[in-house]
């Protein structure tokens, strides 16, 4: 069985795994192909991209966000996707390393499952963006700037508003951004996406449809220009242009084990625990921030600043402030010490 290895390779932390995981795949009789950026890979070692790896499983090591990369370089390859983290705040790996040699046994004896996810193609006038798994967003290119547009869903006017912008999130990525915005948590094998306004002037609420449906986004208008963000890290400007979202004809596989499965309750109940909810009197950046730690686990200023698309001197406030009242942490980054991670702490 060949199995491909892809990691985040800015973090030592997950090198370090995917080296030990390497190791443990050729010494059960399995071919190991490697993410071609890895550094001092190991002698006789394959190298490849995502895309051509050609493998009959990967096994994605990180944070979140790899899991997310991944299949976004994967793009319409159907190759099930093993994704393993060592901290538990992260929301989509499903096992940590020390599981990695059960889940190994379950492979080969197949005692496992593929779970689809659905994801999102997306349409800005005759540009394709990547495919996402999480969610799309539609938003100004500058912080606290109101957008406008017109959402039709089928063909059909759903409402016009005028707003910080809004999200298309499939179950998967219900969990994330779009919570944060007040829309609802579905499970990921419900057949539907959820579309959350953010901040809306006009009041309007998410709306469930269904995942057959063609969402459309008209008349988009912002003083300081508009842009979409593809789970949290693929940016591209609208220009104007109406957008198209609908979903993907490949879904996103994931392995999945009866032993070491989480339901999404049982993974929201221990991100819940896992940390205190922020006070209601703390600042509009510091909740978001707050947010984003809690879904993605510890991340960079640089990082946070990405995925929140909030100013830098807005990002470094919300972290203060975080840092101030005890509910985050910093640590030197195992990348790059010249670099912090913001963390949600225990208290």
């Amino acid at each position: 069985m060949k199995f491909g290895l892809t990691f985040d390779f800015k973090d030592k932390a997950s090198l370090d795994i995917v080296r030990e995981i390497s190791k443990f795949i050729k010494e059960s009789k399995n071919e190991v192909i490697l993410e071609e950026k890895i550094a001092n890979a190991p002698k006789n070692s394959r190298i490849s991209s995502i895309k051509t790896m050609n493998a009959d499983i990967l096994v994605s090591v990180g944070n979140s966000f790899n899991v997310l990369r991944t299949f976004r370089e994967l793009e319409n390859v159907k190759t099930p996707v093993l994704s393993v983290s060592a901290s538990a705040t992260n929301f989509l790996p499903e096992i940590t390393p020390d599981q990695f040699p059960k889940a190994l046994e379950k492979i080969q004896s197949e005692d496992y499952t593929v779970e689809e996810h659905s994801r999102l193609e997306i349409k800005a006038g005759n540009a394709e963006l990547p495919i996402a798994l999480n969610d799309v967003v539609l938003t100004s290119k500058k912080s606290a700037t109101i957008v406008s547009y017109s959402l039709l869903i089928d063909g059909k006017m759903a409402f016009k508003d005028s707003s910080d912008g809004i999200i298309i999130s499939t179950p998967t990525g219900s969990t994330g951004y779009s919570a944060s915005a007040g829309g609802p948590v579905i499970f990921s094998n419900a057949k539907v996406l959820v579309v959350t306004p953010i901040s809306s002037l006009s009041q309007n609420k998410p709306i469930i449809v269904s995942d057959s449906s063609v969402i459309q986004l008209k008349s988009i208008s912002s003083s300081a220009g508009t842009e979409l963000v593809v789970d949290g890290r693929i940016r591209a400007n609208t220009k104007d242009n109406d957008v198209i979202i609908k979903n993907a004809l490949a879904p996103a596989d994931f392995i999945r084990f009866k032993e070491f499965d989480k339901s999404v309750i049982d993974k929201l109940k221990k991100r819940i625990e896992s940390s205190n909810v922020i006070s209601a009197n703390a600042p509009p950046s510091a909740k978001f921030i707050y947010k984003v730690l809690q879904y993605e686990g510890a991340l960079t200023q640089k990082e946070l600043i990405s995925t929140t698309a909030m100013p830098p001197r807005t990002v470094r406030s919300g972290l203060s402030y975080l840092i101030k009242n005890g509910y985050v942490d910093e640590q030197k980054s195992l990348r790059d010490a010249r670099y912090s991670l913001y963390y949600l702490k225990n208290r």
